[in-house]
């Protein structure tokens, strides 16, 4: 695996920023990676949630970078700094907690060219979106916080060997969100011939 951000291109217009909640301090080499970005121009598309969103946020507020869309679920933001454009999503009736924060997060994986997640090793969040981003075939670089290390994941196979390696917390998470899935996968497309009939 490598460890770089990717090469822009004239196909890399806009990256999705993200990470756990309990990274609510960005270090050194963190920041560097981040302002690498911004020196690229690129459109950062970021979610409202403290942590690690609101400390990525105040960075590029700081910086005085305007490119930026921040993702919402209903009308209130939860964190805007920069005061930046809005995408205010909503939810079907029955979502709530983790099934009702992905909803923003699965549109900005569709929207991004890639990711820049920076993750605990425990936030099922933050795993997910690595998780959306790599089924639509889009790199995803992630910042690894437990051993301070950034990684290139460039394919599902990628990601497997990468979590296989870590803790068993880390490893217990990543097999129970693959069955989430799996699981809420077949859900949708039965309530998808439910409705077709």
């Amino acid at each position: 695996m490598h460890s770089r951000l990717p090469e822009q291109d004239k196909s890399t217009t806009s990256v999705f920023l993200g990470g756990s909640r309990k990274l609510s301090r960005l270090n050194q080499q963190i920041r560097s990676r981040l302002k690498m970005l911004t020196k690229r121009h690129l459109k950062v598309l970021i979610g409202d949630a403290n942590g690690a969103d609101k400390a990525i946020q105040t960075l590029l507020a700081d910086e005085g970078y305007r490119n930026v869309m921040v993702f919402c679920m209903g009308e209130n933001c939860r964190n805007n700094v920069g005061k930046w454009p809005v995408v205010t999503l909503e939810s079907p009736q029955y979502s709530k907690g983790f099934d009702y924060f992905i909803i923003k997060d699965a549109e900005m994986s569709r929207r991004a060219n890639y990711g820049f997640m920076l993750w605990d090793g425990r936030s099922r969040g933050t795993l997910n979106n690595v998780l959306n981003l790599l089924q639509q075939k889009k790199l995803v670089f992630v910042y690894f916080a437990p051993k301070k290390e950034f990684r290139t994941i460039e394919s599902m196979e990628e990601l497997h060997h990468f979590v296989n390696a870590q803790d068993a917390q880390t490893r217990k998470l990543y097999s129970n969100l693959l069955q989430y899935r799996h699981t809420k996968s077949l859900t949708q497309g039965r309530l998808e011939l439910q409705t077709n009939r």
